[in-house]
């Protein structure tokens, strides 16, 4: 069924009160479902969501020859042996941002690769100018048009010398050219050094999968990363990381909603910014192991909240809009600034309509708390803003439509059904 035709109906203001079991992360499965392309032999990944960007990457390899099953459980077995050229020509890559990690291993493993340029949500400018000149600086010729993203090395295609080792120093920590430079150099020969990394867990998460699989790689986590290449990766069977900004995502709602919600899977030290704020609000929050409750049992009060998205381990860019909504209700002045993505208030419109009072100057919104939100008809904008209107929406009394849900779709597996459990009523529609 096509998803740009459904829209959720929100109609029951409840308490939320239950358990969530929070899936594999969307932004660890994505490259490294990319990295599998790498190993000789299957890979096994569990507990693999089937939410839309995996479904279109997924179908991105079938087309070069994987062969795939993504089981009811969540199990997804890609055999890679199949794919016989690093040429990518089908349109899903220009729907999601996630396509740019076949870059490296595709080049790594045909010596040449060329494929569309990646889409994504449009929350701002998302250059791809870090990957290649990783690229580059690890002895590929690239090519870029305004169509096309290609490279190809100087070696032998299949050669584990097809990228020369080096010391590369980003310019950003970006966690997407981090993963590219830890996946080209993983069957580099020698060493590769790598400055300024992105420290992100999911980066962690793809440097224990290779590493799983027979790479040699050190200090990922950090700024630094060391990489010995090595001849053949083997495949393997891995549990990715489970998704703290979903889990993030429905803390939030317990919040919001006046409940109790308890998350499975995520550590407190993925979310150690969020549920601050969630204490400053006036929530108890129970960490306990990989198991973190919420409960709120007194009014959300923002007194000096002010909160600025930064790279891991600083606050997440992609629990920025759900925030804002929680912030909404809460008594007093909030400030957010967005320090990553300069289109990433396009939501905030969608919650004024529902009564939020939110204004912005450039990249920062100043959030004045209302007693109570009012249900509309509202549209999704992106993936995380989408997100911000459904929690909005429980909050109020009445029936409020949401729009465009196929963007929600990319992140949140049947997020109606998880919401439901936790006893509010959502409806998905075909309109």
């Amino acid at each position: 069924m096509n998803t740009k035709d459904e829209v959720l109906m929100i109609s029951k203001k409840n308490p939320l009160n239950g358990k969530i079991n929070i899936p594999a992360a969307k932004n660890a499965c994505l490259p490294i479902i990319c990295a599998s392309v790498l190993l000789d032999g299957k890979t096994v990944l569990r507990d693999v969501p089937k939410i839309v960007d995996i479904k279109e990457l997924l179908a991105i390899l079938k087309d070069i020859g994987a062969n795939i099953t993504h089981r009811k459980n969540g199990t997804l077995t890609i055999d890679s042996s199949g794919i016989k050229s690093g040429h990518v020509l089908n349109d899903s890559a220009r729907k999601i941002r996630s396509s740019i990690f076949l870059l490296s291993p595709l080049l790594s493993r045909f010596g040449e690769v060329s494929l569309p340029l990646p889409g994504g949500c449009s929350i701002g400018k998302r250059p791809i100018d870090f990957h290649v000149e990783i690229l580059k600086k690890m002895g590929a010729v690239v090519t870029v048009t305004d169509r096309r993203v290609g490279a190809a090395s100087p070696c032998s295609p299949g050669s584990h010398s097809d990228a020369t080792p080096t010391t590369i120093e980003l310019p950003f920590a970006s966690v997407g050219a981090t993963i590219n430079a830890i996946t080209l150099a993983a069957k580099s020969l020698g060493k590769t050094t790598i400055k300024n990394c992105a420290k992100e867990p999911e980066i962690e998460d793809v440097a224990d999968f290779l590493n799983k699989a027979g790479a040699k790689i050190l200090g990922a986590g950090t700024d630094t990363i060391m990489v010995n290449g090595v001849d053949k990766l083997n495949g393997i069977t891995y549990s990715p990381i489970k998704d703290r900004i979903v889990a993030g995502t429905y803390l939030i709602a317990g919040a919001m909603a006046d409940g109790s919600v308890q998350t499975v899977g995520v550590p407190k030290t993925h979310l150690e910014p969020l549920l601050t704020l969630l204490e400053d609000l006036g929530c108890e929050v129970k960490p306990h192991n990989n198991i973190i409750t919420i409960e709120r049992t007194k009014p959300l009060t923002a007194k000096n909240i002010s909160i600025s998205t930064a790279p891991f381990p600083g606050f997440p860019t992609d629990l920025q809009a759900q925030t804002v909504a929680l912030l909404s209700i809460s008594s007093g002045t909030s400030t957010i600034s967005e320090n990553l993505f300069e289109a990433r208030f396009k939501y905030v419109p969608e919650l004024r309509k529902m009564g939020a009072k939110i204004e912005l100057q450039e990249n920062k919104a100043i959030i004045t708390g209302v007693k109570k939100l009012t249900p509309t008809s509202v549209v999704a904008e992106d993936l995380r803003g989408g997100a911000s209107l459904v929690l909005a929406a429980l909050t109020t009394s009445g029936i409020t439509i949401i729009r465009d849900i196929h963007h929600i779709d990319r992140g949140y597996y049947k997020i109606e059904e998880e919401l439901n459990k936790l006893g509010t009523s959502i409806k998905r529609v075909k309109v």
